[in-house]
This record gives C-alpha cells, sequence and structure tokens, in this order.
C-alpha cells in the first residue's frame, strides 16, 4: 500500500511493476494516494494496460479534487482497446464534462472523448 514507505520513488518503481505485470487491483491502491505524482503514475499505468478491468479502476478518480488527477484519468480512458469496453469510458468522460468547472480538465475530456469516438468507427 501506498506510503507505507513514504517514499514516492519506491511506490512510483513499484508501480512501474505492477503495470508490466499488468495487476490493475494493486495499481488501483495506488490512485487515491495522497501525493499526486504516485497517483499519476498509477493512472497512467493503467492506461497503458487498456483493457475494460483498468478503464474500471481509472474512472474511480474521475471526480478527484486535484485537476491533474482528473486529466490524467481522461488521458489514461482514451487509451482503452477498441476491443474492450471504450463506451464505459465515454460514458464516465460524458458524465464528468458535464459536472467539470476546469477548463483544462474539460479540454482534455473532449479530446479523450474524440479519441474514443475515432477508434470506435
Amino acid at each position: 500500500m501506498f506510503g507505507l514507505h513514504h517514499d514516492k520513488n519506491h511506490d512510483i518503481k513499484q508501480i512501474e511493476k505492477l503495470a508490466k505485470g499488468k495487476k490493475v487491483e494493486k495499481l488501483g491502491e495506488y490512485i487515491s494516494s495522497p501525493d499526486t505524482d504516485v497517483a499519476l503514475a498509477a493512472i497512467e499505468g493503467l492506461g497503458k494496460i487498456g483493457t475494460d478491468v483498468a478503464a474500471e479502476t481509472i474512472a474511480v478518480a474521475i471526480d478527484d479534487s486535484r485537476s491533474e488527477v482528473r486529466i490524467a484519468v481522461a488521458n489514461a480512458l482514451s487509451n482503452i482497446s477498441v476491443d474492450e469496453n471504450p463506451e464505459y469510458a465515454k460514458t464516465n468522460l460524458l458524465n464528468r464534462v458535464k459536472v467539470e468547472n476546469d477548463e483544462k480538465v474539460k479540454e482534455a475530456i473532449v479530446a479523450a472523448l474524440e479519441q474514443i469516438t475515432e477508434k470506435m468507427k
């Protein structure tokens, strides 16, 4: 669990290993880290995995209070494979864009929606 060592570098190295091993559940534990860099690394790792289970795990952070995290969620959700369930990612992003107040986050969500829509054609 994050924070055990209170060492961001250790957590990020652990996240990299988990991402290579496609350990979605374990990566999900890092998304709620109070350290933004750790949360971002976990989201990025899950986005690279790109499965529907990874998308579900990523989507948990769509309402995070940190705009950087919400942008990372949008970017990661745009990586979901068309062989998986991109509709799930699209629905989560559409729901968030309706209530999002940060313009940079809105831009990231719109870009992610465009990428997902393009993949679904």
